[in-house]
């Protein structure tokens, strides 16, 4: 968990527009389903 904190602190220190594309992408590839799927889909 602090690797994927830190990876996120990363991208958000260099672009918040590629922090909130990797975080989906990061999601969808971990196989996220129904509600945290929707939460993602809505927050984008």
């Amino acid at each position: 968990m602090e690797f994927l904190n830190s990876i996120s602190g990363a991208f958000l220190a260099s672009n918040t527009g590629y922090y909130i594309a990797g975080t989906i992408i990061l999601a969808l590839g971990l196989g996220y389903t129904g509600a945290p799927f929707l939460l993602w889909t809505l927050l984008a």
